[in-house]
């Protein structure tokens, strides 16, 4: 069955696999398949030049909820971390694909109680 989100995709591309082909596999996220087109709500617009391929989406979702700070919601189409060896560098895709969201953490307390890893960057 013909579907539009089978040949309208977003196909993420890395700043480094056109330098580093051989790391494109690597870089590149999967495709993220996207209903929609350049004058929906669940905007994907796309140039006939490139087939379907998106070429521009929306970006992030935020919802705020000052009330309640903890109430808050985001996503954004790929995930949090932009190391491509980490399992957040495209959790998120599925996500925001089908237009859900994650909880946005305030509180500090309970953000340093569910973290898996912790940087500090120090000046040199």
């Amino acid at each position: 069955e013909w579907q539009w989100e089978k040949v309208h995709q977003a196909r993420p591309k890395h700043n480094l696999s056109a330098a580093f082909p051989e790391l494109a596999e690597l870089l590149d996220p999967p495709a993220i398949p996207i209903s929609g087109d350049g004058d929906t709500p669940l905007q994907g617009g796309y140039s006939p030049a490139a087939a379907a391929t998106v070429t521009s989406l929306s970006v992030a979702r935020y919802s705020y909820d000052p009330s309640n700070w903890e109430n808050s919601l985001w996503v954004v189409p790929l995930g949090s971390s932009g190391h491509p060896g980490s399992p957040h560098y495209h959790d998120q895709s599925e996500t925001w694909r089908q237009v859900k969201m994650i909880p946005m953490g305030y509180d500090w307390a309970k953000i340093e109680a569910s973290c898996e890893t912790e940087q500090t960057l120090k000046p040199l």
